[in-house]
């Protein structure tokens, strides 16, 4: 392999690992979000759960950064 072709796939390789790493940290704060919201109000609905792991990381950010204001699930609504 020339020494661009190490490159190139030693570049792609660091890409690849960065991005696993990000998804894997995007699930990880979506599944800590869920179990505080079912710690919180006991139990939620099972298609809020489908929707939270829809959303965006900066939504999710701004859920947990919320989550102490949240009453109610209603309060939740308008973040799904």
């Amino acid at each position: 392999m020339t020494e661009i072709g190490k490159m190139i796939r030693e570049d792609g390789l660091k890409e690849g690992i960065e991005v696993g790493i990000r998804e894997g940290k995007e699930v990880e704060k979506t599944e800590i979000l869920i179990k505080l919201l079912v710690k919180k109000f006991k139990k939620i609905p099972t298609g809020y759960e489908e929707k939270i792991k829809k959303l965006p990381m900066a939504t999710l950010d701004i859920i947990v950064t919320e989550i102490f204001d949240l009453e109610s699930l209603e309060d939740l609504k308008k973040y799904l």
